[in-house]
């Protein structure tokens, strides 16, 4: 009897311990900037959706812009739908045939340890190769595979951000999670393109400076 109590306990921890690999969080955006021109939108959040086979990224930034990252993992295809200002397009992403060669940056695992919304994250430092650092919160009770959502941005690690720093056109973002959920909608991650989002070419996309 004692042998099966002690089996069931370890079940039991062992299902307590095994990352997520199913959910939904929601981020909070705080924003700094050098540039008095440029606006500073309250109210701005980003959430993040994840099963072992699609990621989902939505950022709200207001009347000035938002964001819906939808990746398929298994065929290592996504879209991209963006609303600027009012302006809807789409972008197609494929890392099939990807051969950018892109450098990854250097990771530090400090001994640094906080919990958010009840995870336990540990801090990592990234440093890419202009030598600028970004600081982000890991947290492995959270299991996602992050390829093509970008604003975790490209940092190598086991794991997912729950709080973070990013930085693009002179505009600092802090994202912190306020909130997680243990089950998402499939039906969230289709890779139909809706017909008022009209494809845009690779130059168009560029010039954007949004990278896919």
């Amino acid at each position: 009897m004692k042998t099966l109590v002690s089996l069931l306990l370890i079940l039991m921890v062992f299902g307590m311990i095994k990352a997520q690999t199913i959910g939904h969080l929601h981020y909070q955006l705080e924003f700094s900037s050098n540039n008095p021109a440029m606006p500073i939108i309250e109210g701005s959040y980003m959430d993040f959706y994840f099963t072992p086979q699609s990621t989902r990224m939505d950022l709200n930034m207001g009347a000035l812009m938002k964001l819906n990252t939808i990746v398929d993992l298994k065929k290592e295809k996504g879209i991209m739908l963006m609303e600027i200002m009012g302006i809807k397009n789409a972008k197609e992403l494929n890392w099939a045939n990807d051969v950018s060669g892109a450098s990854l940056p250097k990771i530090t695992v400090t001994n640094e340890t906080k919990t958010i919304i009840g995870f336990l994250c540990t801090k990592i430092i990234a440093k890419d190769e202009k030598g600028a650092e970004s600081i982000l919160w890991i947290t492995k009770d959270l299991k996602a595979y992050l390829k093509g959502q970008n604003q975790f941005g490209s940092t190598p690690f086991e794991g997912v951000p729950l709080e973070f720093n990013s930085e693009a056109n002179g505009m600092k973002m802090h994202f912190i999670a306020t909130e997680f959920k243990d089950y998402v909608d499939s039906q969230m991650f289709s890779l139909e393109i809706p017909g008022d989002y009209p494809l845009m070419t690779e130059e168009d996309f560029k010039n954007l400076g949004l990278n896919p």
